[in-house]
């Protein structure tokens, strides 16, 4: 099954509108964001002695004291992980995985999730918008890197032009 996330504010959400996102199980277990998230749910659960989800405006990413306890803040009894905690967590766990650091951070994973999906086929800058939460398509349009540029050729489409073969 599909989680819904709140996310209740973006740093381009300056009103405090809020985005839904919705989190889609993928085959590879080690790879699924639906897997994590309950997995964390669960270990959350046995920290805080109860679910969750039963207590609105609690956030999904908490910071964890030294005694891997959640640590006390003013969103129903927990503190939100920071932008920088996630920064660090991000660059600690690209290095862990064998890549060199400071070349990955926060952002690397949205730049490129969006790279990764405006290369998918049939996932429009639209679709992108939706999910990474921009307000202007512009803005999604700078992430876009010409990656298969000459498999995604409109030329191509046109007059029943063919697609190279993967690779090419």
């Amino acid at each position: 099954d599909e989680i819904r996330v709140d996310l209740r504010r973006q740093k381009n959400d300056q009103d405090g509108a809020g985005h839904i996102l919705w989190l889609v199980p993928r085959p590879d277990p080690d790879l699924c964001p639906v897997l994590a998230v309950t997995a964390w749910r669960e270990a959350l659960t046995g920290l805080l002695g109860h679910d969750p989800a039963d207590r609105p405006g609690l956030p999904l990413l908490v910071r964890l004291t030294t005694a891997a306890r959640p640590a006390r803040g003013p969103h129903a009894g927990a503190a939100r992980l920071s932008p920088a905690a996630v920064h660090d967590l991000v660059i600690r766990t690209a290095h862990r995985a064998g890549h060199t650091p400071g070349r990955y951070g926060s952002h690397s994973l949205r730049s490129g999730w969006i790279t990764e999906a405006a290369g998918t086929e049939g996932v429009t800058a639209f679709d992108i918008q939706q999910v990474s939460g921009h307000q202007l398509l512009e803005s999604v349009l700078r992430y876009v890197r010409p990656v298969n540029a000459r498999r995604r050729n409109p030329n191509r489409l046109m007059g029943g032009g063919h697609r190279p073969p993967n690779g090419e």
